[in-house]
């Protein structure tokens, strides 16, 4: 998966929202197939997502399916069936609870491969991780298979995995700390290198969003989904460093080349000593700036 500051949620049954999200200036579109689409419209939405998967995009497009356990089996293969075509870069799969269930999806996607002539696993996984269950196994259904890609944190307010906790919100996000740190870890062991943080759904509250974006950044993540157009912008913002931020990295990473073209290995610069850990996320840095 490539970096993506902003996933951009688009309803896959709403037509005038599907023909304004690809001018919205996401990095990606996530087109929906679950909680925004009523069961009584989902093959009108998979037919509306299929059209949209299959013209031309600047962006990658992804789908968020049904969940294994939530709607069944049946209702998961009727969604990939739709979906998987030349356009689509990868699944989201809601509340996963268990390694099997990413599995299943990864076989289902085989089969939907061959069918459609795509290229063998080339269609990426992406957990939505929802619940306590998969907070815990977390690890495990992100190694489940070789198309995981990235993993996504439910962190929005009141939703799925905040009802499973049992939690109440908070704008300084304390009470989802933990969770969202343990998904990031194992994402990371799992390595998988550009984690995304969830939704944050008070659209007009763009300074809360701002803040609840710094959180998410501070802690690893390098990108989070988003509900509205309005939050795009900001959201862009907070997951880009900063010019001051690159001008720092570029300074202290030539001084350190230049420290180890005289034979050393370690350097002060500005009062701080500096070693390849901290070279290493000077160079990341300035790959995703650029």
């Amino acid at each position: 998966m490539e970096l993506l500051r902003t996933l951009l949620f688009v309803p896959g049954n709403k037509d005038r929202l599907l023909d304004k999200a690809p001018q919205a200036g996401a990095d990606g579109l996530l087109y929906d197939l679950e909680d925004s689409v009523p069961a009584a419209e989902r093959q009108v939405a998979r037919e509306k997502v299929r059209a949209r998967l299959q013209e031309p995009a600047s962006v990658p497009r992804y789908v968020r399916i049904n969940g294994v356990e939530d709607a069944g089996p049946k209702e998961v293969e009727a969604d990939l069936q739709a979906v998987v075509v030349p356009g689509l870069a990868g699944v989201v799969l809601p509340k996963p609870g268990s390694a099997d269930e990413a599995r299943f999806v990864a076989a289902t996607l085989d089969r939907c491969e061959r069918e459609a002539g795509v290229e063998p696993g080339t269609i990426e996984i992406i957990p939505l991780i929802e619940s306590a269950r998969g907070v815990y196994f977390c690890y495990e259904i992100l190694t489940a298979t070789p198309r995981m890609a990235s993993v996504i944190i439910g962190s929005a307010e009141d939703a799925d995995l905040m009802t499973d906790l049992g939690c109440r919100w908070s704008l300084s996000g304390v009470e989802l700390h933990y969770a969202r740190s343990k998904v990031l870890l194992e994402a990371r062991a799992a390595g998988i290198r550009y984690p995304l943080d969830g939704v944050f759904p008070r659209i007009n509250d763009i300074d809360g969003l701002v803040r609840d974006a710094e959180n998410a950044r501070n802690l690893g993540y390098r990108g989070k989904t988003v509900i509205h157009p309005s939050q795009i912008e900001p959201v862009n913002r907070v997951f880009t460093p900063t010019e001051k931020e690159i001008a720092y990295a570029r300074e202290m990473l030539e001084a350190y080349d230049a420290a180890v073209a005289a034979g050393s290995g370690a350097i002060s610069f500005r009062g701080k000593m500096i070693d390849r850990a901290m070279v290493k996320a000077a160079r990341e840095l300035v790959a995703r700036f650029r």
